[in-house]
């Protein structure tokens, strides 16, 4: 299991409405313990939608943070739950991120952003 994830955060403002590369940063966090009841996975694809701009642009994603309300693809590296076995692909939500531990709970309830977001 990996230690660490490459997470895209929202490094500065959106200016007179241009949203480019330069409001974005590249760090790397830990990746905690995985637990009882989680899967960690590896994103394939994130949607990023005009709602995630809009976001963005109101401060909704704080700067400094990831932005965990998009939907993504993954597959499933690492399981310690029933519901997801490795090698699965699925739908939750994720951090702009390379990987992120998911609970079943929270996929399941579709809350996943809530939850298991590495922070600096």
């Amino acid at each position: 299991m990996p230690k660490t994830t490459r997470q895209w955060i929202y490094g500065k403002p959106v200016e007179n409405d241009k949203l480019g590369p330069g409001q974005f940063e590249l760090r790397e966090v830990a990746l905690p313990e995985l637990k009882d009841g989680e899967a960690l996975v590896r994103v394939k694809l994130i949607n990023i939608h005009a709602n995630t701009r809009m976001r963005m642009a109101t401060r909704n994603i704080p700067l400094g943070e990831t932005d965990t309300g998009n939907y993504a693809c993954a597959e499933v590296i690492e399981s310690r739950t029933p519901t997801f076995k490795k090698g699965d692909i699925i739908a939750c939500q994720t951090g702009w991120q390379e990987y992120q531990i998911i609970s079943t709970e929270a996929v399941l309830q579709g809350t996943e952003s809530q939850l298991n977001s590495p922070k600096l």
